[in-house]
């Protein structure tokens, strides 16, 4: 944000807006021009000049407002500014919003945009600030040393060393304390020992600089300074009905405000209180340690605030409150650093043991997972937006989950900090994979009660649909006695029911998922669950537009599900509303496997699309031979199927339908040459196809090469003896042809030109007495009105009454120059 603001352009009035600090203000809803003045402090004590300026400024609209730190106000003050954000930009002013990851779907939701992410610091960039700033007290060879330590300690996490404050804080610690250097152990660089280091050598630092001076400051009483941070912390980061449900003695806390107040933060980690009386820490992540630090030491409190701290709006604060949990274990800190590697090198012994409060691995992963978002819709269709991008979980935290989940830790063991099982902490964080991988290997009743509390079950088949979690769809079928193929067939994305997301994706159980659609025996746990019946998904059920289960198989690919289905019965030569059968859908795509298992099973090869096409069709046009001759093999009627393969300019698929004796007409020529076919060319011909062929329009198959410009085909014609001087029915020569469809490549008119039978050919008027120049001239074709000329010098009929060009003649003959000019006057005029 500070170099966006110095960036700004001379003639706009750069404002840059913190906006924690307006947060009490910007509760209350505002007109956006009534927020803008406010920003730009136009009140009446200010500088006559300045406030001038600057209401010349807005009246222009001539500002760049820079609002930084959105994800650190309260909730209804980002509802609020983004209102005014569209406001100011509708109306000419310049914005632009910072904010952590956790408001990005958000932001791209409300101004329907793509949201810029800032790329972090390199780790040749990371390298090159740490060496540049411990040059001030450390010797070359010793900054090498520290830097080697940095690197080699943080190895698994090295992304936090890409934010700029972290990397600030760690310098900040060397060059506080040179005892450092010589003490760096295994773990000192986790995030949360760095943020204690570094406000104890602040304190440190005041206590020597400045007690004379602040009586509040003293030796002894470092951890009871940095205790009074706390209170203040959570007061800031909650809204105010959360923070009055802890029930706090808070009057240490406004005199502590109140000292700062009066004299500022010696430590300078509170920089301002507000107007609501809350401390504006210097940066927010120092909030969120102070708050995590409190959280440690008073579980009680923690369980009061556990489903605000595992919400979207906290996940840093989470993150935090989880390295203090971790920080003295290894084996938990490479969960929160998602090391699968060394989770999977442990050993029994230390994947059972238990962090602080008694969470154990699994609950850990479970916290730090990705969150599933719930998916909004209409009742029957799914935004694209809703889900753009969403890749489930990532493949390292698939790794250690499905390790935790498959040892021997209890998933329904409840730990001592939220009185949460394994189950509780992957509802709370969102991640379905979790609960997925848990039922696997364990079972949990009246679970499927819970887990409707968090999702609907449109958003739990689309994910068990998309990413293959048969237990989650199992859980829905308990739950709701299968009302799901409602839901399936008649909720959309981009038009395709989320019930093809069952054969379509890319997950690895679908055939497990089709079992639990379909039918199987009950999961062990379902018995004690319900007892009801649940109905089933009947395997020829349609989704809109009529496709099947088979239909999107087909389609897809899948040999394997295919297969599936045609043994659980599926109709082979169902038609969906356009007249595809399962063939037509796995020819279109080019799946021979698929095919094969179709013909196999009695599929109708001479099936007729609703455009009256067969599946031979379909693989004609496509070129696909191996498809071709097992349709043809297999019997299937080849009629009129040869232009499509001619028209694909599909040699080895022309071949194949010839040697099985497809029907050939003359037209075959024509669109062979008009595609520039020329090994297809050549094979019709052989077969005896007259290369002089007329068609209704009297063209040969030069005038379409011609049309096509298609120049070597235009060349393998003349060579095989084509008239050169062929006629059609409006007159036309292939000279007109050439300028009424000239692509600006002049070697196709240079071919017709060399030609000897063509200088005749310039005389010729078809049926509207238009010469090939008197065309090109008066369609504006100056470069085909010089190639003409640059060839021959023809007689040109002035007195003609449509084509009077009796100004550009002398003596009878045109002139060129009279000519080139009048056709790019004509063409300007076009």
């Amino acid at each position: 944000m500070m170099e966006l603001h110095h960036q700004s352009a001379g003639n706009w009035w750069p404002l840059r807006v913190d906006l924690k600090a307006h947060n009490s203000f910007l509760k209350e809803k505002r007109d956006s021009e009534a927020v803008l003045t406010h920003f730009m402090e136009l009140h009446q004590n200010q500088d006559p000049f300045l406030r001038k300026l600057k209401t010349l400024f807005l009246q222009k609209k001539k500002v760049i407002i820079l609002l930084d730190g959105l994800d650190e106000i309260e909730n209804v003050c980002v509802e609020n500014i983004l209102e005014c954000t569209e406001q100011w930009s509708s109306v000419g002013y310049r914005v632009w919003l910072s904010s952590r990851q956790n408001l990005q779907q958000k932001l791209e939701d409300f101004f329907n945009i793509f949201v810029t992410q800032i790329d972090e610091l390199s780790e040749e960039q990371q390298k090159f600030y740490v060496q540049n700033r411990l040059r001030q007290q450390y010797e070359e060879e010793e900054i090498e040393a520290i830097v080697a330590k940095i690197f080699d300690s943080i190895a698994n996490n090295r992304h936090v060393l890409g934010v700029p404050l972290q990397l600030h804080i760690i310098t900040q610690i060397f060059l506080d304390d040179r005892s450092y250097f010589r003490n760096v152990s295994v773990n000192w660089f986790v995030l949360t020992k760095m943020y204690k280091i570094f406000f104890e050598g602040r304190y440190k630092y005041s206590v020597e600089k400045m007690q004379p001076k602040n009586p509040f400051l003293s030796v002894g009483a470092l951890e009871d300074q940095l205790e009074k941070y706390e209170i203040a912390a959570l007061q800031s980061l909650f809204d105010d009905d959360v923070f009055a449900s802890l029930n706090l003695d808070v009057r240490g806390n406004r005199r502590f405000l109140g000292q700062i107040r009066r004299q500022k933060d010696p430590l300078g980690i509170i920089v301002n209180i507000n107007g609501e009386n809350k401390a504006v820490f210097e940066h927010f992540t120092f909030g969120e340690y102070f708050a995590a630090v409190f959280l440690i030491h008073n579980f009680d409190k923690a369980r009061l605030l556990k489903r605000h701290i595992f919400s979207e709006r906290y996940q840093d604060l989470l993150l935090i409150f989880n390295l203090m949990m971790a920080e003295e274990d290894a084996t938990q800190l490479a969960v929160v650093f998602k090391d699968s590697n060394r989770i999977r090198k442990c050993t029994h012994d230390e994947a059972s043991r238990l962090s602080k409060g008694g969470r154990n691995l699994l609950q850990l992963a479970a916290s730090c997972s990705t969150r599933y978002p719930l998916i909004r819709h209409d009742g029957e269709a799914i935004s694209q937006k809703e889900i753009k991008g969403f890749k489930g979980e990532t493949a390292t935290m698939r790794k250690i989950v499905g390790f935790l989940s498959s040892s021997k830790i209890d998933p329904l063991a409840k730990d001592e900090v939220f009185e949460w099982d394994s189950f509780d902490y992957a509802l709370a964080s969102g991640s379905l994979y979790t609960i997925e991988a848990i039922l696997e290997n364990h079972e949990r009743g009246g679970f499927h009660e819970t887990l409707q509390k968090h999702y609907d079950d449109l958003s739990l088949a689309y994910y068990s649909l998309r990413f293959g979690y048969p237990n989650i769809l199992s859980a829905i079928i308990a739950r709701t006695g299968f009302a799901l193929p409602k839901i399936c067939c008649h909720s959309f994305l981009e038009s395709t029911p989320i019930l093809s997301l069952g054969v379509m994706s890319e997950c690895a159980r679908k055939i497990e998922i089709l079992t639990v659609l379909l039918g199987s025996e009950k999961p062990t746990w379902w018995k004690k669950w319900t007892k009801k019946s649940p109905k089933r998904l009947k395997i020829n059920t349609a989704s809109r537009y009529g496709f099947t289960l088979l239909h999107f198989a087909s389609a897809e690919g899948d040999a394997i599900v295919v297969d599936f289905l045609l043994k659980r019965g599926a109709d082979v030569n169902v038609r969906n509303d356009f007249g595809h059968s399962p063939l037509h859908l796995a020819v279109k795509n080019a799946n021979f496997d698929v095919a094969t298992l179709l013909v196999d099973s009695g599929a109708d090869i001479d099936a007729r699309d609703g455009d009256s096409e067969t599946p031979l069709h379909y693989a004609a046009r496509s070129g696909h031979v191996d498809i071709i001759d097992l349709l043809v093999s297999e019997g299937a009627k080849i009629g009129d199927v040869l232009p499509c393969a001619v028209g694909g300019g599909h040699f080895d698929a022309v071949d194949l339908l010839v040697k099985k004796g497809a029907n050939l007409s003359q037209v075959l020529l024509h669109e062979a040459a008009s595609e520039g076919e020329v090994r297809i060319v050549e094979l019709l011909l052989r077969q005896g196809l007259s290369v002089d062929a007329r068609n209704g329009k009297g063209e040969t198959a030069l005038h379409r090469a011609v049309v096509g410009g298609r120049v070597e085909a235009l060349r393998f014609l003349i060579q095989r003896g084509s008239d050169v001087g062929a006629v059609a029915n409006n007159g036309d020569t292939l000279l007109h042809y050439a300028v009424r469809y000239w692509n600006h490549d002049r070697s196709l008119v240079d071919l017709l030109l060399s030609q000897p039978q063509t200088v005749g050919l310039l005389r010729v008027a078809n049926e509207e007495g238009a010469t090939p120049l008197h065309l090109a001239v008066y369609e504006g074709k100056v470069e085909v009105v010089g190639l003409i000329l640059e060839k021959t010098t023809p007689d040109v009929d002035v007195d003609h009454e449509h084509y009077p060009l009796n100004f550009a003649t002398e003596n009878g003959r045109p002139r060129k120059e009279a000519l080139l000019e009048m056709a790019r006057v004509i063409k300007k005029i076009k």
